[in-house]
C-alpha cells in the first residue's frame, strides 16, 4: 500500500500506533484497580472512595481513553488507503472500515462490537494474504497475489 498510498500508510499507521500505546495505558490503569478487590474488608471504606475517585473520567485516564480511539480512526485510515491502492479485493478495506467504524459507534454494546470485531478480521483476512505471499507475487483477477505452486 505505501507505494499506492503513501500519505494513506503512513498516518494510519502513526495513528494506530499512538493509539495502541494509549489503549495500552487504559488496559493498565482498569487492571491496577483490581488490587483495591484485595483489601481487608476494614480497609474497603476508603477503598471505595479511592475508586471513585480514580475511574471519574479526569486527567490521564480521560487523556489516555479519548486517545486510545486513535487505534481504531487510524485503521479506518488505512483502510480507505487500502481501498484506494486496491491491493486487496475491494469488499476487504470496507469491512476492515465498518468494522471499526461499529466498534467506535457501539462503545458500550459488546454485541455491535463483536459484529465489528467479526468485519474487521473479516477486512484482515485478504490482507494477511497478500503480506504472506509477498506484494511481489503476480496477482489475480481480484488484484490479490496468486498463490504459487508448492
Amino acid at each position: 500500500m505505501f507505494e499506492r498510498a503513501p500519505w494513506y500508510a503512513l498516518i494510519g499507521t502513526a495513528l494506530t500506533v499512538t493509539g495502541a500505546i494509549f489503549l495500552g495505558g487504559v488496559f493498565a490503569a482498569w487492571l491496577s484497580f483490581a488490587a483495591l478487590g484485595n483489601l481487608p474488608s476494614d480497609q474497603t471504606g476508603s477503598a471505595v472512595a479511592a475508586l471513585t475517585v480514580l475511574t471519574e473520567m479526569k486527567g490521564p485516564l480521560a487523556l489516555s481513553t479519548y486517545l486510545s480511539v486513535l487505534s481504531l480512526v487510524g485503521l479506518m485510515v488505512s483502510a480507505v488507503g487500502l481501498f484506494r491502492a486496491r491491493v486487496v479485493p475491494r469488499w476487504s478495506p470496507v469491512a476492515l472500515f465498518l468494522g471499526n467504524l461499529m466498534i467506535l459507534a457501539f462503545m458500550e454494546l459488546d454485541n455491535l462490537m463483536l459484529v465489528g470485531a467479526v468485519l474487521m478480521l473479516a477486512g484482515l483476512a485478504p490482507l494477511s494474504r497478500v503480506l504472506l505471499l509477498g506484494a511481489g507475487q503476480p496477482a489475480d483477477a481480484s488484484g490479490v497475489p496468486a498463490p504459487q505452486p508448492g
